[in-house]
């Protein structure tokens, strides 16, 4: 056989295989694609589940601390309103005095003189001055600083009610002094928001509105005659974070349904 012949035949050979092996070429590649497209599914659906597994997860544990939140909630103004509650107790026997002029220091037997001259002088009690009839388990300034406020610990509290009741008599008077009952620092909001309301009534309502002191929820309310009271807004946030004195603004306190 002739070389050329012979090269031309070889040459024609490895051309046609080479073109039988590259007509398969495409459906070899598609077939790996295919497979390798179906993997990547089977991976992505695992992991799709596996999210969806998660997302469930989270759904649930938002919903617990949500619950949890209003849990923690419901306990901190519970526990406040029954700390608040025994607080208004212990200081049922108290009244707390403002006006009486008095030195820096003052010493607490002077401080008791002033407080009886001024009950039996300005609220109109004769035995105000008789140690037996109204006795003091306690009487002093609330600082050392001149004309400072004074507090009085009744030793029984028919005679701490009635001078309460005569503290009327201070009214329309050109002395400032005023007397009110002990409560608790965080309540100290609930009677500036009555005094406030009570300022902007007409003269006639405002003559005839009085406060009340109570020793449960709202602890201090404004009566306004003919059957007619005016409460405090509850603010629970408001309660706890004057109680606790520290920030708990993390607590949902959308609660409607506390019962206090």
């Amino acid at each position: 056989m002739d070389v050329t012949k012979m090269n031309t035949a070889i040459t024609e050979a490895v051309q046609q295989a080479i073109s039988t092996e590259m007509a398969k070429l495409p459906e070899i590649v598609k077939q790996a694609v295919s497979t390798a497209i179906q993997e990547l599914q089977e991976k992505v659906n695992i992991l799709e589940s596996k999210v969806d597994s998660l997302e469930f997860r989270n759904q649930s544990l938002t919903s617990e601390n949500i619950q949890l939140k209003k849990d923690l909630s419901l306990v901190a103004v519970s526990s406040a309103v029954q700390d608040i509650n025994r607080e208004v107790y212990s200081r049922k026997w108290n009244l707390v005095i403002h006006g009486i002029p008095g030195a820096p220091k003052e010493e607490e037997a002077t401080t008791e003189d002033k407080v009886r001259q001024m009950g039996a002088e300005c609220l109109k009690i004769a035995s105000a001055q008789d140690k037996s009839q109204h006795p003091f388990a306690a009487c002093h300034r609330l600082s050392a600083a001149k004309d400072a406020g004074i507090i009085v610990k009744f030793a029984n509290l028919s005679s701490k009610n009635k001078w309460l009741a005569n503290a009327k008599n201070l009214r329309n008077t050109q002395n400032n002094i005023s007397i009110s009952p002990d409560t608790p620092r965080c309540l100290k909001g609930l009677r500036s928001e009555l005094l406030g309301y009570r300022k902007n009534l007409p003269a006639e309502q405002k003559k005839a509105a009085k406060t009340q002191y109570s020793q449960a929820w709202p602890f201090i309310t404004l009566n306004l005659g003919n059957g007619r009271n005016f409460k405090p807004k509850f603010c629970v946030e408001d309660l706890v974070n004057r109680y606790y004195e520290h920030s708990v603004a993390n607590i949902d306190y959308n609660y409607n349904h506390i019962k206090l």
